[in-house]
């Protein structure tokens, strides 16, 4: 079963402390990580942030809008080019990982 030790003992308060003490550490431990991993995130997004305002401010939204309505106007043909765009642009590492993601997919792999 385990050895037990009697309440209000020096042991058992020295087991509580060691508890305490490795707890508090695992504590520590675990907000230094989330600390780090929140700062690379604020860091993506200050990075994202800062792209999206130099597109703007070069104008480049504004050239893919009007090649895009040069294109065409009808609304239902622009969803399908940025589907078209977006499924070329993800379908290629996609499928390279389409035997991880499937089982058995290997017979219906081409490449």
């Amino acid at each position: 079963m385990g050895v037990r030790i009697p309440p209000g003992s020096h042991l058992q308060d020295f087991v509580d402390k060691l508890l305490v003490i490795q707890l508090e550490k695992r504590l520590t431990n675990t907000l230094i990580e989330n600390s780090a991993l929140i700062g690379s995130i604020i860091l993506m997004f200050f990075g994202a942030i800062m792209i999206g305002r130099m597109w703007v401010m070069e104008g480049i939204p504004a050239q893919i809008t009007a090649i895009m309505l040069n294109i065409s106007k009808n609304r239902y043909m622009i969803l399908l080019m940025c589907n078209v765009v977006l499924i070329t642009t993800y379908l290629p590492p996609l499928s390279m990982r389409l035997p991880e993601l499937v089982p058995g997919s290997k017979v219906l792999m081409l490449h």
